[in-house]
């Protein structure tokens, strides 16, 4: 009877320790993981970033103005006496999403500007600010035109598009552009 309660003893002892390192690895392997995780406001890769329009102050917006997530894009507004860059109401749904604000670029002058750290995707909601005349939105890098997507008079677009890291600047042409929505998922 003794020899099976030392046997138990030594197994429970076994047992605690087996199971008090495995915490314990567990435990410094969470650590290590949370520790070296992307920061979105490092700009690693595997990071997303979103504009929401809806989720903007409404009024007029300065020149150099940053938003979204992280502070992640820039708004550019290079004469504000001669165009305004500015977020007012506006009900859209796209894509079963309900937008209740836009972002209004007030024609070609104005830009909003990011950098890509990495590769990857931008999904963007937009649409022209005449209710008929359709228009493109210039994704430009270095001054040069990369792509562009749609931006209809008559309903938003969704779009999306592939790009290389970067720096980014989208200008509407032949007038006005109305965003949304614009996210920015780099690999």
């Amino acid at each position: 009877m003794k020899i099976a309660t030392k046997t138990k003893i030594v197994i429970a002892g076994a047992l605690a320790l087996t199971l008090s390192l495995f915490v314990s690895c567990a435990t410094t392997d969470s650590a290590s993981k949370t520790d070296a995780a992307p920061s979105a406001a490092e700009g690693t890769a595997g990071t997303r970033y979103t504009l929401n329009a809806s989720n903007l102050a409404a009024g007029d917006f300065a020149d150099g103005t940053k938003v979204g997530d992280n502070n992640y894009f820039t708004l550019n507004v290079p004469n504000s006496a001669e165009s305004k860059l500015s977020v007012d109401g506006n009900n859209k749904t796209v894509k079963g999403v309900s937008y209740t604000q836009r972002l209004k670029l007030g024609g070609v002058v104005n830009t909003l500007s990011f950098t890509m750290a990495s590769a990857g995707t931008v999904n963007i909601v937009c649409q022209s600010s005449s209710g008929s005349a359709d228009r493109k939105l210039l994704f430009l890098s270095g001054g040069n035109e990369v792509t562009s997507v749609p931006s209809p008079g008559s309903a938003p677009a969704y779009s999306t598009v592939e790009l290389p890291a970067g720096a980014y600047t989208l200008q509407s042409v032949d007038g006005g552009t109305n965003i949304y929505f614009i996210e920015v998922l780099e690999k």
